[in-house]
Parts: C-alpha cells; sequence; structure tokens
C-alpha cells in the first residue's frame, strides 16, 4: 500500500518554525549586553576619531563608546554618541560614516555595503528607514543600546528629528534600528518592537511625580509623554 504524500504549506512549515517565537516583551529587554565583547587588535587612527565640523552643536565626532557590539559579530566597535540638538549648517553636514567603525579580528573597518545596497532591491523595497554611511550624523543624537535576552545585536535607539530646527522634539522623532547584516547597516524596526522599547525606557528612566522638560533629550520627550 502507498503511503500518501503530505504536503506542507509555505505558512505550515513558518508556523512549525515560529512555534518557539513570541512577540517582544518589556520583560524581554535589559541595559546589560548577553556578553561583553572583545577588543580588537587595532584602533582607527586618530583623525578619524577626533574630526572636527564647523557646526555650532556637533564640532566633532569624539568621544566614541567602544564597549559596545553594534552588528552583534562579538568584537566591540567604536560608536559616536552625540548628545547636542541639532543645528542646520550650509558650512558642514558630518556623515555616518565617521560616526562608526566596526571592530574586526584583524583591526577595524567603516561599515555599509553600498554597492549592493543600491544593486539589490529587496533593500530599497524594505518598509522603513536605513542609516547608511552617506545618511546624516544630524539623525543619530543622544543614542542608547537595548538589548533582548539571547540576542547579541542591541536595539539602538536615537533621537532623529523629522525637521531641521523644531523644538521641541516630540514621540515621532524618536527612532529605534537593528543591525542588518545584508546591508551592513541599521534599520529601522517596526512599530510594534518601537512602541515595546520606548514604554521600556519609560519605566527605565521616568520617575513617577516629575516634571520633564518637553523634547531635548531622549529621556525627556519619552517621560513627558507618561
Amino acid at each position: 500500500m502507498k503511503k500518501p504524500i503530505i504536503k506542507l504549506t509555505v505558512s505550515f512549515l513558518l508556523a512549525l518554525l515560529c512555534l518557539q517565537c513570541h512577540a517582544l516583551e518589556i520583560a524581554d529587554l535589559s541595559l546589560t549586553p548577553t556578553q561583553p565583547c572583545k577588543t580588537p587588535p587595532k584602533a582607527p587612527p586618530y583623525k578619524l576619531l577626533h574630526k572636527k565640523y564647523q557646526t555650532y552643536s556637533i564640532p566633532t565626532n569624539a568621544p566614541f563608546d567602544h564597549t559596545v557590539d553594534i552588528n552583534g559579530d562579538g568584537w566591540c566597535d567604536w560608536v559616536s554618541r552625540p548628545s547636542e540638538l541639532p543645528y542646520q549648517s550650509d558650512m558642514d553636514e558630518p556623515p555616518m560614516e565617521d560616526f562608526i567603525f566596526l571592530g574586526t579580528p584583524t583591526g577595524w573597518r567603516k561599515f555599509g555595503n553600498m554597492k549592493k545596497f543600491r544593486s539589490d532591491t529587496s533593500g530599497l523595497n524594505r518598509e522603513g528607514g536605513w542609516l547608511s554611511p552617506d545618511s546624516s550624523a544630524f539623525g543619530f543624537l543622544d543614542v542608547h543600546f537595548i538589548y533582548a535576552n539571547g540576542n547579541p545585536v542591541p536595539y539602538v535607539v536615537i533621537l532623529a528629528p523629522l525637521f531641521d530646527n523644531r523644538f521641541p522634539l516630540r514621540m515621532e522623532d524618536i527612532g529605534v534600528l537593528q543591525w542588518n547584516n545584508t546591508f551592513d547597516m541599521l534599520h529601522d524596526v517596526n512599530n510594534e518592537v518601537k512602541n515595546t522599547i520606548i514604554e521600556f525606557l519609560r519605566k527605565q528612566n521616568c520617575e513617577p511625580g516629575k516634571k520633564y522638560e518637553e523634547g531635548f533629550t531622549l529621556t525627556d520627550v519619552i517621560c513627558s509623554k507618561q
């Protein structure tokens, strides 16, 4: 007797794969990485870590945080974390390629696979924005790193003003991104994940009854809306 042929649909297979999956919850999140990163044997040259710009509020890309592994490969990266508010200048507009350098087993490298990004339509068609090497650093302010259980790749929370010279900043000016290995750069997470991350930060940083200024730091923006 012939055995019956079982045809598995794509949706059924995905369901099997996701039996262990669940939506991100606040209880899954932490300010502490799952494991410490390794220090690369060689750092970027001093002149790359101390570039100067003719802008009002971001005169240099220093100092850098060298304790975070932004792409989750196990090596500590160099990530600048400016906290000043943006100021549009005709004289200079710092690019993101000066604000993130990735650690490697041999030293360091710049981020972003722009050749693949420009030729692969899957990246251009994906919902959400990208923070590429040529993106403006004015959209990378007051950076925070949030970790989920078992995932070495952090969520990167930033102030990314939608409009120049509009203050106070608002909830829509908060960005939450995570590293995309295909294109070697940061990409927006979906709204459900973003809302969970923001609620986690609200519980971590907002003191009940305290009055917060409106919209000049990430904590101000989040806590003034509690």
